[in-house]
C-alpha cells in the first residue's frame, strides 16, 4: 500500500522492534517463519482449501484405510493436501507414502510502475496426481487466493485469521486485505511479525523434475488486477452458445438540433456542450453508460472548452458572414491592424478541451461493470483522482495548446494578439510593449477556479506543501483530439490509455509531472486506484527514523547506497562549474557540485567556440558576473524597444559624434606638430631666414635633433590615421543613410506584409478560446484588436514559449522557501539506498528514513523515501528488502 506522495513515517514500534532486536523477546535463532494460503476455488464437493507451511499432521498412517492427517500417508495413499474451509481434511491422490504437497517459496514485491503489489508462490508436489489437483486449486486464472505469512511470536501468531468457517474466512480476508487502515493496524499490532495478501491468479506454470512437480503461481493483489487487465475498449456479454450479445440501439448519437440550441442558461449549456463532445466520441463510447452521465448530474457546464456550439457559430458568423453579409453590409472576412490585413479565421483556435474529472468518468464506462464483489466487499475497477494532487507553481501555464490547459493565474498572452511589436518578457511573466504594461492576468473559471491552489494542503504534517504550489488533478482541461485520439488505441488496457494521456499533459509542462498510476486508499481506509506525482516536492516537517549503516548497532542483514551519477545530473554541474547556462528541464535541485563545490587546480580555464580565452569562476566571480550579465541584458532588451530605422540613426549620430573628436584630436596633434618644429629648429644647427633661433647662436645637437624628428613623424602617422579614419565614417554614413531609407520604407510597411508576417508569427504561439461561462457571443465583435473588448469575451490559457515556462518555474522555486527557515525538498534523486532486515511488515512506499554512517553530505542534508518493497519466505526464514530514494532538503 502507498502513502505516496505523502511524506509519513515508519510506525516507532515497528521501527523500535527492529532497532532494540526485541521482535517480541525471540531470538534470530528461535524465530521461524509460518505461510497459510487459502485458495477460493470449489472442487467438487470440497469448497476451498487451506495449505501450510507447518501443517499439524502426524508422519505415517499405520492404518491401511484411507485415513486423514498424516504427512506421508500409508500404503494405500500419500499425504493429505491440508483442510477444506469446512475444517476437514482433504485427501491426498496417488501413490502410496508420498508426501504432502508443500510450500517451498512465497516473494511479495510492490514498488514503482505497480498498481498493486506481486506474489510469486512456489509449491511442490510428489505425484502426478497431486499436481493434476493442485493446478485446480492453485493455477486457475481468476481465481483468488489469500496468504498470510509470519513469525512465530505470540503477537505474530494472534493475527492469523480463522481456519473454519466460509463466512469467517471470507471477512477476515476482506477486512485486513481491502481495507488500508486495518491492514497497516494489523502490521503494527504484530510489531512486524505478521502481513498477508490477497489477489488475484494472473499466470504460472509447471515443470517437472524427476517424479516430483514443481509449481509456480503468478498473482496479482486485490483490486489491481482488473485494472491491468480489463481492455478500454467496450466490454461486450458473451451468450451461452458464444454470441456477442449487443445493446440495442448503441451507438446511440444525439440530434444534432440538440447540440446548437440557442436558449440560455446552465442546464441548456450543459446539455448541448454534452451533446456535442459525445457525439464526437469514438464510437466504442457512444454507449448508454457514458449518455448516464448527463442524465445523472455528473457533467458540468464547466467541463468544456469551446465545445459550445451556439457560441461558435456566432464566431463562424463573424469570421466567415458569406457572400451577402460581405456584399451587402460591412462584415469582412479580415480584421485591419495598421497596414496589415488578417484572415478572421486565424484569430481563433479549433482545439477543444475537456476537464480531467469528466475525461476519467468517461473512460472508466467501459459499458459493462464499474466494480465487484471480493471477498464479500465491494471494490473499485475505476480511477478515481477526486483528491489526488499533483505539483504546480505560480503562474503556471501550459506551453502545448495540441494537449492541455491549465486555469489561472498566469502570463497575460493577449500582449501576442494582433500584435506585430516588439514584446519584451519582464521578470515575474510579466510583458510590456508599446509603452503598455501587461500584468500577470485571471484566467480562472468560474465555480471551479484556477488549477493552482492558494491554501496550504490541510491533510497534515505527513502530505505539507504549501499555497501556490500544488493542485488538484482534476482541474486540468485535456485537449479533447488528444483524449480523442487515446480512447481508439486498440489493445490497450484502462491503466496503459490513462498513462498515454497523462504523459501528454506532461509533456505540455516540460515534464515537470511524473503520473504513476497507483493503489491508495481513502479516508475510511477503502482501497481506491488513483494517479499520483512523483515529482512532488512537498516538504518534511517532523523528524525521520533513523538506522545504522553497520556496526554494532546495525540491525541490517545486508546495506548498500548507490550513488548515481546521471548523465543529465553531470552535464548541468559541469556546465555550473564553467559558468554556462543549465539544462531548465532539468529537476529543481541546488546541488552545487555533486561531492565538492570547490575550483579544480587542474581545470582553471578553457578555450569558447569563438577562440576567446575563458577563466573557470570562483562562486563569487560567478555571482559578480551573473549581476553584469543581467544589467547587460537589461540594456540589450531597452535597445530592443526601438525601431532598426532609429537604431541605424543613432550610428549615424555616433559616427558624426566621432568625427568631431577626430577634428579635436586633429588640432591638438597639429598643435603639438608646430612646436616639435620649432624645438627642431633649435637644435638643426642650420641658420635660415625663417629661423626661430635669428641670433645665430643655434647649436647642433644630434641626439635632441633624432628623438625630435622620430616625434614628428608619429604625430604626422597620427593625423593620417584619423584623417582616414574620418573618410571612412564618411562612407559609412552614406551606406547608413541607404540603409535607414530602406529600414524607413520597411517600417511604413505600405501593403501590411511585413505586420501580418509578425502577426501571424504571434498568432501562432498562442490559442483563443471563447471564454468558458459564454451562453453565446454577438456576430459583432466590436474591436477585438483592443485587448481589453478581447478579453471580455475570450481567454488564452496557452502560449508555446517553453523557456517562459522554464523560467517562471526555476524562479518560482528558487524563491519557495525564501526569508523562511523552512526547507523543501527536491524530486527524488537517483542516489538509492536499499538495506535486508530480518522479516518485518509495515513499511509502506512514502515512509522516510535517514541513515547514519553514509556520507555526511546526505545524512544531514536530505532523507531518504521508501519506493520499492520486497518480502522473501523460504526454508523457515522471511527476510525484508527495503529500497529508498534519496531526496536532498533545499
Amino acid at each position: 500500500m502507498s502513502t505516496f506522495p505523502q511524506l509519513s513515517n515508519i510506525d516507532s514500534k515497528i521501527a523500535n522492534n527492529l532497532k532494540f532486536g526485541t521482535k517480541a523477546g525471540l531470538n534470530a535463532s528461535q524465530r521461524i517463519c509460518w505461510i497459510r494460503v487459502f485458495s477460493g476455488a470449489k472442487t467438487g464437493a470440497a469448497e476451498g482449501l487451506i495449505i501450510s507451511s507447518n501443517m499439524n499432521y502426524g508422519t505415517f498412517n499405520p492404518s491401511t484405510t484411507n485415513n486423514a492427517g498424516f504427512v506421508y500417508g500409508n500404503s494405500v495413499s500419500g499425504g493429505t493436501f491440508g483442510n477444506t474451509w469446512a475444517g476437514g481434511p482433504l485427501l491426498s491422490a496417488g501413490g502410496p507414502l508420498r508426501p504432502s504437497p508443500g510450500i517451498t517459496g512465497l516473494q511479495i514485491k510492490e514498488g514503482k510502475d505497480q498498481i498493486s503489489r506481486e506474489c510469486t508462490l512456489s509449491l511442490q508436489c510428489f505425484s502426478l496426481e497431486q499436481m493434476e489437483l493442485m493446478q485446480r486449486y492453485f493455477l486457475e486464472p481468476g481465481y483468488s487466493l489469500c496468504i498470510e505469512y509470519g513469525w512465530n511470536s505470540n503477537v505474530g501468531l494472534a493475527q492469523k485469521m480463522p481456519n473454519i468457517g466460509t463466512a469467517g474466512i471470507l471477512k477476515a480476508a476482506a477486512d485486513r486485505n481491502l481495507n488500508g487502515n486495518n491492514l497497516h493496524q494489523r502490521r503494527v499490532d504484530s510489531l512486524g511479525d505478521y502481513d498477508t495478501f490477497l489477489g488475484f491468479i494472473v499466470g504460472g506454470n509447471v515443470q517437472s523434475d524427476d517424479d516430483k512437480w514443481k509449481i509456480s503461481v503468478k498473482l496479482r493483489g486485490a483490486p489491481g488486477m482488473p485494472t491491468f487487465l480489463q481492455s478500454q475498449n467496450k466490454t461486450l456479454k458473451i451468450n451461452s452458445d458464444g454470441t456477442i450479445e449487443e445493446k440495442e440501439g448503441e451507438p446511440i448519437l444525439y440530434d444534432i438540433a440538440d447540440t446548437i440550441s440557442p436558449a440560455a442558461g446552465e442546464d441548456v449549456r450543459t446539455n448541448r456542450r454534452f451533446k456535442n463532445m459525445y457525439n464526437q466520441l469514438p464510437t466504442a463510447r457512444q454507449i448508454e453508460a457514458v449518455r448516464d452521465l448527463l442524465t445523472t448530474n455528473k457533467v458540468n457546464w464547466y467541463d468544456f472548452i469551446n465545445f459550445d456550439a451556439a457560441v461558435n457559430k456566432a464566431i463562424t458568423t463573424y469570421s466567415s458572414p458569406g457572400w451577402w453579409a460581405s456584399t451587402f453590409t460591412s462584415a469582412s472576412e479580415t480584421v485591419t491592424v495598421g497596414n496589415a490585413k488578417i484572415e478572421k479565421e486565424k484569430l481563433f483556435s479549433t482545439n477543444k478541451y475537456i476537464r480531467f474529472e469528466l475525461a476519467i468518468d468517461i473512460l472508466n464506462r467501459n459499458g459493462e461493470f464499474s466494480d465487484y464483489i471480493l471477498a464479500g466487499k465491494k471494490l473499485p475497477i475505476t480511477i478515481d483522482i477526486s483528491n489526488a494532487k499533483i505539483g504546480a507553481f505560480p503562474n503556471i501555464f501550459s506551453t502545448k495548446d495540441s494537449k492541455l490547459i491549465i486555469p489561472g493565474f498566469m502570463p497575460d498572452f493577449s500582449a501576442y494578439f494582433l500584435n506585430s511589436g516588439v514584446i519584451n518578457q519582464i521578470a515575474g511573466g510579466e510583458f510590456e510593449s508599446g509603452g503598455d504594461k501587461f500584468p500577470i492576468v485571471n484566467n480562472e473559471i468560474e465555480t471551479i477556479g484556477g488549477f493552482v491552489e492558494s491554501v496550504a494542503t490541510d491533510i497534515g504534517p505527513a502530505h505539507t506543501e504549501q499555497a501556490n504550489y500544488w493542485g488538484y488533478l482534476k482541474n486540468l482541461y485535456i485537449n479533447f483530439e488528444v483524449f480523442r485520439s487515446k480512447l481508439e488505441q486498440k489493445n490497450k488496457t484502462i491503466r496503459e490509455v490513462l498513462l498515454d494521456m497523462l504523459n501528454e499533459m506532461s509533456s505540455a509542462v516540460n515534464s515537470f509531472w511524473n503520473f504513476q498510476v497507483v493503489e491508495q486508499q481513502d479516508k475510511a481506509g477503502n482501497i481506491i486506484l488513483s494517479v499520483v506525482d512523483e515529482n512532488w516536492i512537498g516538504k518534511k516537517t517532523d523528524g525521520s527514523v533513523q538506522f545504522y549503516h553497520s556496526g554494532p548497532y546495525s540491525i541490517f542483514l545486508d546495506a548498500s547506497i548507490d550513488i548515481a551519477l546521471p548523465s543529465e545530473m553531470t552535464n548541468q554541474i559541469i556546465s555550473r562549474r564553467l559558468s554556462l547556462a543549465n539544462n531548465p528541464d532539468e529537476p529543481i535541485v541546488g546541488v552545487g557540485g555533486f561531492f565538492e563545490s570547490q575550483t579544480d587546480l587542474f581545470l582553471t580555464s578553457y578555450t569558447d567556440s569563438n577562440g576567446n580565452p575563458k577563466k573557470i569562476l570562483s562562486e563569487d566571480d560567478k555571482k559578480k558576473q551573473d549581476e553584469a550579465a543581467a544589467a547587460a541584458a537589461a540594456a540589450t532588451a531597452e535597445a530592443d524597444k526601438k525601431l532598426p530605422s532609429e537604431k541605424t540613426q543613432q550610428k549615424i549620430n555616433d559616427s558624426n559624434t566621432r568625427d568631431f573628436a577626430i577634428d579635436k584630436e586633429k588640432s591638438a596633434l597639429f598643435k603639438e606638430s608646430r612646436q616639435l618644429t620649432t624645438d627642431l629648429d633649435l637644435v638643426d644647427g642650420t641658420v635660415a631666414w625663417n629661423d626661430f633661433d635669428l641670433g645665430g647662436d643655434e647649436k647642433l645637437d644630434p641626439d635632441k635633433k633624432a628623438k625630435i624628428e622620430a616625434k614628428i613623424k608619429e604625430v604626422t602617422a597620427k593625423i593620417a590615421a584619423l584623417e582616414a579614419e574620418k573618410t571612412a565614417n564618411k562612407a559609412a554614413r552614406e551606406t547608413l543613410d541607404k540603409q535607414q531609407k530602406q529600414e524607413e520604407a520597411t517600417e511604413k510597411d505600405a501593403d501590411g506584409s511585413i505586420a501580418a508576417k509578425a502577426i501571424g508569427a504571434n498568432l501562432e504561439k498562442i490559442d483563443v478560446v471563447p471564454k468558458v461561462d459564454l451562453d453565446t457571443i454577438p456576430e459583432k465583435l466590436d474591436n477585438i484588436t483592443d485587448t481589453v473588448v478581447l478579453k471580455e469575451k475570450f481567454q488564452i490559457f496557452c502560449m508555446d514559449d517553453e523557456p517562459l515556462f522554464d523560467r517562471l518555474k526555476n524562479d518560482a522555486f528558487a524563491n519557495k522557501n525564501g526569508g523562511t527557515t523552512a526547507k523543501g525538498l527536491s524530486h527524488p534523486l537517483p542516489i538509492k539506498y536499499t538495506f535486508k532486515v530480518l522479516g518485518t511488515s509495515g513499511f509502506r512506499r512514502g515512509d522516510t528514513f535517514n541513515i547514519i554512517g553514509i556520507p555526511s553530505k546526505y545524512q544531514r542534508h536530505g532523507l531518504f523515501q521508501i519506493t520499492e518493497i520486497e518480502h522473501n519466505v523460504g526454508g523457515m526464514a522471511w527476510t525484508t528488502s527495503v529500497t529508498g530514494q534519496y531526496r536532498q532538503m533545499q
